[in-house]
């Protein structure tokens, strides 16, 4: 098998520090600029791999916590 290189975005790999005071965290987003990037060239989304869903729960992030 090759090894594949990439970014590992688990959680539990990634030493994240949260600085917000309890507040929450918000974007400012200039209309103008999103309206710019809406049709951005050059931009092709592409399908790498798809694979089917064993545990919705799991893949939810739910199976520890209570669903309302």
């Amino acid at each position: 098998m090759l090894a594949r290189g990439g970014i590992d975005f688990n959680s539990n790999k990634m030493n994240l520090q949260l600085q917000n005071a309890g507040q929450e965290i918000q974007f400012h987003i200039d209309p103008a600029m999103l309206q710019q990037l809406q049709n951005a060239p050059g931009f092709v989304p592409v399908i790498i791999n798809v694979q089917p869903l064993k545990n919705l729960q799991e893949f939810l992030n739910t199976a520890s916590k209570s669903v309302i």
